[in-house]
C-alpha cells in the first residue's frame, strides 16, 4: 500500500499545470510533464485554483488506483508541507482542516508500505504520521476524521513495525506492550465512531474508514499465522521444526510465555471487537443509504459497493468460525476411527457442535444474501456454497437439507449460465450429493 527523494510538488508547479475543461463540466490538471504523469478531475463546483481542494481530489485518486504510484504520494506529502508552511503566512488564503491533517497523516502512513517492502525502518514515517495526527487534534479536538485516522495507523504499525522483526524467540521486553498499543487504536476508533454517530455524519462511514477495519482484520490474520509450521517446500526441514520448538504432531509452535504475541494469541477479545465494530460500521452505512435515499442494491454507486464488500467480508467472517465445529461434528458423527466418541472433541459432543455450526453458518447466509447483486455472479455462488454447507450440517434426506441443497442449486445454476460454466464442476458436485442421498 502504501519515499525520501519529493518531486515538485501541486503548488509550485502551478504554473506548469494543464487545465482542461472537458463536455462533462470537471476540470483535468495534470501534475507535470513527467514520465508518470497524473490527471485529477475535479467536480465542476470545485475551484480549480483552490489547491486544498486539489489536494483532496489527488488524494482520493491515488485512494482509486493501485497503490503503486510512490511518486504521487511523494507529491501528496509535498503539497501538504508546503500548504501548513504556508499557512502560517498566508491565513487568509487556506483553510486547513481535519480532513487536511487527515490526509497529511495517512500518506506518511501509506509511505510505510514502500519502504517495508525494501526492508528499511519504518518508524521515522509511522512517528511522524502520529505527529500529524495530534496536530490536527491540537485545532481540532475530539474530530472524528482524524481518530479514524489515528486508529488506521495504528492497526498498520503493529506488523509492520513491530512483528515483521519478530522470531520466535522474541521477548516482550524488546518491544512496546502490543497489547496497549492495540487498545489505543481501539479507543480512538470507538470514540472517532461515537462522535460521528452523534454529530450525524455518517458520510464518514465509507471506503476509508472500512479500511481501518480492514486493516485490523489483517493484522489479526497476520498473528494467527505468526510461527505456523512452513512445508518443506518453504525451505524448512524437521531438524529447523524441532530447532524452533515445533511438537511432531503440531502445525504451530508454542509460543514461550515471554513473546510480545503471547496474550494477544489467547485472546479473543480482538476478533469480538473486529466483528462487533463491523456490524456497527455496516448499520451506519445503512443509515447513510437510508438518509440519502440511495438503493444500496445499486452496486454502481460506491455505497453500493461498500455495502456489498462489508457483507461479504461478514458472512465470510461466520463461515469461517463455523468451520471448526463443523468440523468436530463430522468426525464425531461419520469417522468410524475415532475412540471415545462420548467424550467428544474440546469439550463439544456432537449435536453441541452441530448446533452452534448451523447458528454461525445461518448467520453467515444472512449477510452473504445481503451482498447478493443481480451482477454479480459470484455472490450467486457464495450463497449456494454456504447452504451446501448448512445443508451437510443437517440429517441426511431431511427436509432442512433437502431445501438447502435445492436453494444452492438454483443459484449455482443462475451462475454457472451467467459465467458459461465457471460453476459447472460445483454444480456437479452438489448434483452429484443430491443423487447419492436419494
Amino acid at each position: 500500500m502504501a519515499p525520501p527523494k519529493r518531486p515538485l510538488g501541486l503548488g509550485k508547479s502551478a504554473q506548469k499545470k494543464k487545465q482542461k475543461t472537458g463536455e462533462d463540466g470537471t476540470t483535468e490538471v495534470g501534475t507535470s510533464a513527467n514520465a508518470s504523469e497524473l490527471t485529477v478531475e475535479l467536480n465542476e463546483e470545485v475551484d480549480a485554483d483552490d489547491e486544498v481542494s486539489q489536494l483532496f481530489a489527488l488524494w482520493k485518486t491515488f485512494l482509486g488506483a493501485e497503490k503503486d504510484n510512490e511518486l504521487v504520494l511523494n507529491g501528496i506529502i509535498h503539497e501538504c508541507d508546503r500548504l501548513l508552511r504556508n499557512s502560517q503566512t498566508e491565513k487568509d488564503k487556506y483553510t486547513l482542516d481535519g480532513e487536511f491533517h487527515a490526509i497529511y497523516a495517512l500518506a506518511l502512513n501509506e509511505l510505510a508500505f514502500f519502504h517495508a517492502a525494501e526492508e528499511k525502518d519504518v518508524k521515522p514515517y509511522f512517528d511522524e504520521a502520529l505527529e500529524r495526527i495530534d496536530l490536527g487534534l491540537s485545532h481540532f479536538k475530539g474530530d472524528p476524521r482524524l481518530l479514524f485516522s489515528k486508529a488506521h495507523i495504528i492497526f498498520n504499525r503493529v506488523p509492520l513495525e513491530y512483528i515483521s522483526k519478530m522470531t520466535p524467540e522474541s521477548n516482550s521486553e524488546e518491544y512496546p506492550n502490543i497489547l496497549e498499543v492495540l487498545d489505543d487504536g481501539l479507543n480512538s476508533y470507538e470514540t472517532a465512531q461515537k462522535k460521528a454517530i452523534k454529530a450525524e455524519r455518517f458520510e464518514l462511514f465509507n471506503q476509508e474508514t472500512f479500511r481501518v477495519l480492514d486493516s485490523l482484520d489483517d493484522l489479526l490474520s497476520i498473528i494467527d499465522d505468526f510461527g505456523k509450521k512452513k512445508s518443506a517446500d518453504e525451505g524448512m526441514d524437521s531438524e529447523d521444526e524441532e530447532e524452533l520448538g515445533f511438537d511432531e504432531d503440531e502445525d504451530s509452535l508454542q509460543l514461550n510465555e515471554s513473546h510480545p504475541l503471547k496474550p494477544l494469541g489467547e485472546s479473543e477479545k480482538y476478533d469480538i471487537w473486529w466483528r462487533t465494530q463491523t456490524i456497527e460500521f455496516l448499520k451506519n452505512v445503512e443509515k447513510l443509504a437510508q438518509k440519502s435515499e440511495i438503493i444500496l442494491k445499486d452496486s454502481s454507486l460506491p455505497i453500493g459497493k461498500l455495502h456489498r464488500d462489508v457483507c461479504r467480508k461478514l458472512g465470510q467472517s461466520y463461515l469461517l468460525e463455523a468451520e471448526e465445529p463443523s468440523a468436530i461434528f463430522t468426525t464425531l458423527e461419520y469417522d468410524s476411527e475415532v475412540e471415545d466418541k462420548e467424550d467428544g472433541i474440546n469439550g463439544l459432543q456432537a449435536d453441541q457442535a452441530r448446533d452452534i455450526a448451523i447458528q454461525l453458518v445461518t448467520e453467515a447466509i444472512q449477510y452473504l444474501e445481503k451482498a447478493e447483486y443481480s451482477d454479480d455472479p459470484k455472490s450467486w455462488a457464495d450463497v449456494a456454497e454456504a447452504y451446501v454447507t448448512l445443508g451437510n450440517l443437517h440429517s441426511v434426506d431431511s427436509k432442512e437439507q433437502e431445501d438447502c441443497y435445492s436453494k444452492a442449486e438454483k443459484r449455482l445454476q443462475h451462475a454457472n449460465k451467467a459465467t458459461h460454466g465457471n460453476y459447472e464442476h460445483i454444480l456437479n458436485n452438489l448434483l452429484q450429493k443430491s443423487n447419492d442421498d436419494i
